[in-house]
């Protein structure tokens, strides 16, 4: 892709403040909702668990996206300037990238943990504190193996385009077809295969609970309802944010 692509147009169009006052308003709403987020996981010790601690790995990560977009990303694309370093939009490109990975695995490790929980109880000794530490770090490990990829053949290495608002390859990409660029085809691969996983095992979760809710529903056993009802919203919200990856991956 072009540098100029990636780089401003030098003028700012009505689509560039539209598309910037957008990012802006959803950004710093994933920004909130994290931060508020992040401070239950703290406060609530019942949080004080692998199921918060895999919650609070994927908050902070789209807190951090949250915050480039808004805080870098939009007034660039406001700006639109012409002058702007293409390796400024690298590793923009990069670390959103990096971040959206981690928040990727982040809902599968949540996935499985519930899955867990909710099949195997007796089992669930599988998210011991020291487990779920070795867990987080393989996941930031995978993240950041999958981007070494973009050093194999620098034209897969992606820019943040200030006039497409979106990542493109680099300039030397124009000689591949899209096919031929290793790192994208592994991480569309990767990212589609977790988002597929993830979703399949929570519908999973979530008819069991149903199955479960029904059942007690009628033997009114209001402490294992009010646990189902629990794991019926923290799974629900978990397939709706799933559908969403999925949908943009696919």
């Amino acid at each position: 892709m072009s540098k100029s692509v990636a780089a401003g147009r030098g003028f700012v169009t009505s689509a560039d403040i539209v598309v910037a006052s957008t990012i802006i308003f959803f950004n710093f709403l994933s920004v909130f909702f994290n931060f508020v987020t992040l401070i239950v996981i703290y406060r609530i010790r019942t949080f004080h668990n692998s199921f918060g601690a895999f919650c609070a790995a994927r908050s902070i990560s789209e807190c951090v996206i949250g915050v480039i977009f808004c805080f870098m990303v939009s007034p660039m694309i406001l700006k639109q300037p012409t002058a702007v370093p293409q390796s400024l939009l690298v590793v923009i490109a990069l670390v959103v990238n990096y971040l959206s990975v981690i928040c990727l695995v982040s809902h599968f490790t949540l996935s499985v943990n519930r899955f867990v929980a909710i099949y195997f109880p007796v089992r669930n000794s599988l998210f011991t504190r020291g487990k779920t530490v070795a867990m987080i770090l393989l996941m930031l490990l995978t993240a950041f193996l999958l981007h070494l990829l973009y050093l194999v053949d620098s034209c897969s290495l992606l820019a943040f385009s200030l006039q497409l608002y979106s990542f493109v390859n680099t300039d030397c990409a124009l000689i591949h077809s899209e096919d031929s660029l290793l790192a994208d085809v592994i991480m569309n691969h990767f990212n589609r295969v977790v988002s597929v996983l993830f979703v399949a095992v929570d519908l999973l979760i979530l008819a069991k609970i149903v199955a479960w809710l029904l059942k007690h529903m009628k033997s009114n056993r209001n402490t294992q309802v009010k646990r189902d009802i629990r794991f019926f919203v923290q799974v629900t919200l978990n397939i709706r944010t799933g559908l969403l990856s999925a949908y943009f991956r696919l």
